[in-house]
């Protein structure tokens, strides 16, 4: 009997063992990925007043894809291509109520946006109203936190198109390089800014880098390591703000030999011949107010 009983369980996981190899290498073929990409475009377009096109989906879908030539259109103008989206990720981790990603990568992005009006830009008609995402359960019961663990973000080679803006307002952004990583938790976060380098023209702004580490937490909030390096400038600061009963806070900042030209097109009426240092170092709290 019990060898009878060895057998039918053997039977049934070499019958579960097969179905799933079958299944992995299903989800291999150009036809389940063209089956997962359809899917992906009607969600999002569900969801949007434009239109989005994918062009090809890669990788192994179980623990990373790429998402190819991705154009979103508004009205029939073009508001966003995104050459190459890559996702590295650790499913298993969902069961612990937790988001892993290894690497998300942004790749040839371009980004068109048109100032309608005074305040309204060309992205606020993206998303249709009246899309709502409930929080609570049927029972009424907030479900799990979940937290969002990001090892590496990567912008590269991105391109931020603006028109119909004033003199003041650079028509072309070039974002060479950006990398952070990030946590998130409902009771904390932390944003690790790695590097930023962005090319502004008409007005012309470059900036070398910029690199911070933004975090929260039950005592607060804290800017650590801030720099903005320039071609002319380079600034260093640090900031902490306490949110105990009374809100309190410390800034300190430094910049030497300032350059102030390099500030001209926002104060044209502004000039120095020299080359001042500037530090800064400041308490406060909410009777300060």
């Amino acid at each position: 009997m019990l060898s009878k009983i060895l057998k039918i369980i053997k039977i049934i996981g070499l019958f579960a063992i097969s179905t799933i190899l079958i299944l992995l290498i299903f989800m291999q073929t150009p036809l389940f990925k063209n089956w997962i990409k359809s899917v992906i475009e009607n969600q999002v377009n569900s969801q949007i007043n434009g239109v989005i096109t994918i062009g090809k989906l890669q990788g192994n879908l179980i623990t990373n894809l790429s998402l190819d030539d991705i154009n979103i259109t508004l009205k029939g103008d073009s508001l966003l291509f995104l050459q190459t989206l890559f996702l590295d990720y650790q499913p298993l981790k969902l069961l612990d109520n937790e988001i892993s990603i290894n690497t998300l990568r942004f790749s040839g992005l371009k980004l068109y946006l048109k100032k309608q009006g005074d305040e309204n830009w060309n992205f606020s008609d993206l998303l249709k109203k009246g899309q709502t995402v409930s929080q609570e359960s049927e029972s009424g019961n907030i479900s799990d936190p979940i937290t969002i663990n990001l090892t590496n973000c990567d912008f590269l080679n991105s391109n931020i198109l603006l028109s119909n803006i004033n003199k003041y307002t650079p028509g072309h952004l070039k974002l060479d390089t950006l990398r952070l990583e990030a946590y998130y938790h409902p009771d904390s976060f932390k944003i690790n800014l790695r590097q930023m380098k962005l090319l502004a023209t008409q007005p012309r702004i470059d900036i070398r880098n910029i690199k911070f580490i933004l975090s929260k937490n039950e005592t607060g909030y804290s800017l650590k390591n801030f720099s903005l390096k320039t071609s002319e400038n380079y600034l260093n600061a640090n900031a902490r703000i306490k949110s105990n009963e009374i809100l309190s806070g410390k800034l300190n900042l430094q910049m030497k030999d300032v350059h102030v030209s390099e500030f001209e097109m926002i104060l044209p009426d502004l000039f120095f011949p020299l080359h001042p240092e500037i530090n800064l170092e400041s308490n406060f709290d909410q009777n300060s107010f």
